[in-house]
């Protein structure tokens, strides 16, 4: 299955979610309302008793914060507002990105894999793909080497579910293979794979953990073939981009993952909802004011585009 039909599955926006909330509190103002009227058979007292509810939720409103706002204070959750501070536009995506990045191979080894994912608690990975300039470019090859390139993002449960007992079968690759058979098999455009919607989403929302995993000798030393994975045109956006500019895409297309890439399209770090909180982006802007630097203004070069391989425009 193409990785384009797992792009931006499970996305929600942090509006729809307050819309609901909203509509569930007025729901329950209703029924109590109507519970209240049914129970003492006075159905005159229905306006009153509606607007003497309203009054006390709005009331408490005003005094306090929600249940729900407590529960997202209480587990510490990274849930962001609607709107960013305004200071968040004196300190770039270079100041708040984590820089410990860890990628992954489209081909990558299934021992290495496996031991990265036990590894550390990364949700989602940059894909890289090895890149040489066009000829056209480089007029010197030795001036010009190969480089990483960002060839998508995979997430964390998809590797474990497609690395199962189940279907590894689908997506291991013997090197040897891979070696002499270049065209076809390292060729994304002549690629094809078995792997199926429910083989990934199948056992939601139990995905299988990576220290549940397990591969013998032989397993261990064949390939992962990830392009049937990853999602080939994640968000990115450039290491000078403003964090202001950031926040507002997170809030507005509720993404939980966003790659920084220099336009050569290396990747050079990632951000998520918890490097967008005021505490992290605090603590960094106090960094950014030791080094003297303060805001950006080419606001022109903080937009984000979505990759499209090693041929786009982009890099």
């Amino acid at each position: 299955m193409h990785a384009c039909t797992y792009a931006h599955t499970h996305t929600r926006t942090h509006a729809q979610a307050h819309r609901r909330i909203n509509a569930h509190t007025h729901t329950q103002t209703h029924k109590h309302t109507r519970t209240q009227t049914h129970a003492h058979a006075h159905f005159r007292f229905a306006l009153p008793v509606f607007l003497t509810a309203l009054t006390a939720r709005w009331s408490a409103n005003f005094f306090n914060t929600g249940i729900f706002d407590m529960t997202v204070r209480a587990r510490k959750l990274p849930f962001l507002k609607w709107k960013p501070p305004g200071w968040y536009a004196k300190i770039t995506a270079v100041d708040v990105m984590s820089k410990d990045l860890v990628t992954f191979r489209e081909l990558h080894p299934a021992g290495d894999l496996l031991r990265i994912l036990r590894g550390n608690t990364h949700n989602a990975f940059p894909v890289v793909a090895e890149h040489t300039p066009p000829s056209s470019r480089a007029l010197h090859a030795d001036k010009h080497p190969v480089g990483k390139v960002l060839a998508g993002l995979v997430l964390r449960k998809h590797v474990c579910a497609a690395l199962s007992r189940q279907t590894r079968h689908k997506v291991l690759v013997d090197p040897r293979l891979a070696r002499d058979s270049k065209f076809t098999v390292m060729s994304p455009a002549f690629t094809t794979s078995e792997l199926t919607w429910e083989d990934i989403e199948g056992t939601y929302p139990r995905y299988p953990s990576a220290d549940d995993l397990s591969l013998d000798a032989k397993e261990s030393r064949m390939l992962v073939d990830l392009r049937a994975l990853y999602n080939p045109t994640p968000f990115v956006v450039r290491p000078i981009a403003t964090v202001h500019h950031v926040y507002q895409i997170f809030r507005q297309l509720g993404l939980r993952h966003c790659v920084v890439a220099r336009r050569s399209g290396e990747p050079v770090g990632i951000i998520t909802r918890k490097d967008l909180t005021e505490e992290h982006c605090r603590d960094r802007l106090a960094s950014a004011r030791e080094r003297g630097r303060f805001s950006i203004v080419n606001m022109s070069a903080s937009y984000a585009y979505a990759p499209y391989g090693p041929t786009s425009p982009f890099f």
